[in-house]
């Protein structure tokens, strides 16, 4: 029996996997019994990897656009995957915020104003855990375009016990703005918690204008666990 297929779009096709060296440097890291949080899930391309990799990992998928998550929970199942999926966004406050809607499914992004987008439901990381909604990370991969700063502030307490030992995030230098953030903020903020921040992938973007490029990068943050 050969290796069940990893779905990722309705079709069943794969798109082409830029990130290839940080999805090998995941598997990697993480150990048996481990628990992965892939925050920004979109339709699981991470999560529905390390489920079939590493089956003994407890995977938390969290993933907030409706159409996402429907077919997220299609590529468990596909995959016979016994992973936790959470329908919300997170931030640095539980609430409501929309999401906007882009052509491209994996660029939907939480909106800081207006009206348009998806009403999503928000709630941060250290209230999931908290509230007993999902057990503690042991390794988190963060892709959220642009909100990635937000999600960290959301996870400060749990940050802070030490209990997470690696935090993967990929950076959209054009979306960083809307959120008022930078890189060197991130890496600060996890350098205060006690990681180490190197960068392990990059590539060039275009803007959304067409008109220019930016370096966009992959993030990763070790230090020991105290578990």
């Amino acid at each position: 029996m050969g290796p069940r297929k990893i779905f990722v779009y309705p079709s069943g096709r794969l798109s082409s996997f830029h990130e290839k060296t940080v999805i090998e440097d995941v598997l990697d890291e993480l150990n048996a019994d481990d628990v992965f949080y892939d925050i920004g899930a979109n339709f699981g391309r991470y999560a529905c990897t390390i489920g079939v990799v590493k089956p003994d990992v407890q995977v938390v998928a969290i993933e907030p656009h409706p159409k996402n998550f429907e077919i997220l929970q299609s590529n468990f199942k596909r995959n016979r995957i016994n992973a936790d999926t959470l329908e919300c966004a997170l931030s640095k406050q539980s609430g409501k915020m929309r999401l906007q809607e882009e052509d491209h499914p994996a660029r939907h992004n939480l909106t800081t104003s207006g009206n348009e987008g998806v009403l999503v439901d928000v709630k941060t990381g250290d209230e999931i855990i908290e509230e007993n909604l999902s057990p503690k990370p042991d390794v988190i991969k963060i892709d959220v375009e642009g909100a990635e700063f937000d999600v960290l502030k959301g996870l400060e307490r749990t940050l802070s016990r030490g209990v997470c030992r690696v935090v993967y995030i990929e950076l959209h230098p054009f979306a960083l703005g809307r959120f008022e953030t930078t890189t060197e903020e991130i890496e600060s903020f996890l350098f205060e918690k006690g990681f180490s921040v190197d960068s392990i992938h990059q590539r060039k973007v275009t803007g959304p204008h067409d008109d220019e490029e930016q370096e966009q990068i992959f993030l990763k943050a070790t230090r020991e666990s105290s578990r």
